[in-house]
């Protein structure tokens, strides 16, 4: 019987630390409806300050449900990347923040273990603005690198490989 006991405990907790992730995570989730908001509305700085709090709020919890399985831990994830996306792309177009941006870029595409078109695509956006060639050469290797699935237009497949050979081409100017 002691041993059902301590099973239970350790089911109730777990159950517990679940529905407190998904409470937080539900308040990161609302931190970014009103980050779209405003962004919709044009307040750019307040609208980044709600996707930082978005992140603060929802990427431990997002993370935690990943991690041990819950139910809704794929969806939790996706948000996180997009949200991080989401704010790179404010930072990077509005606010003229590259260093937030690129942190940001660079987080959807660790989260997303750079297998995924729109982290990659943000991270090649903020590396053109910063003019970091080497980045942006590691953004183009990535995104042809995933499979047809992600990057299916070959149109696109084409751009990125013409932009590889102009970015080499202007490195090896730089290196002479």
């Amino acid at each position: 019987m002691h041993l059902w006991g301590a099973a239970l405990s350790v089911l109730f907790a777990v159950n517990s630390n679940v529905d407190q992730l998904k409470s937080r995570l539900e308040m990161g989730y609302a931190a970014t409806e009103e980050a779209k908001a405003l962004l919709q509305d044009e307040k750019y700085s307040d609208a980044a300050l709600c996707f930082a709090d978005a992140l603060n709020l929802g990427r431990k919890p997002a993370l935690a449900l990943q991690e041990i399985q819950a139910d809704g831990n794929e969806e939790a994830l996706v948000w996180l990347i997009d949200i991080c996306c989401e704010s790179a792309l404010l930072n990077l177009n509005h606010l003229d923040n590259l260093d937030q941006a690129r942190s940001d870029a660079w987080a959807a595409c660790v989260f997303s273990q750079y297998g995924n078109h729109k982290p990659l695509e943000c991270m090649k956006l903020v590396c053109v603005k910063q003019k970091d060639l080497m980045g942006e050469l590691q953004a183009c290797n990535q995104l042809l690198s995933l499979s047809n699935g992600e990057l299916s237009d070959e149109r696109e497949r084409a751009i990125i490989t013409s932009r590889l050979l102009e970015i080499e081409q202007e490195l090896l100017e730089q290196s002479n």
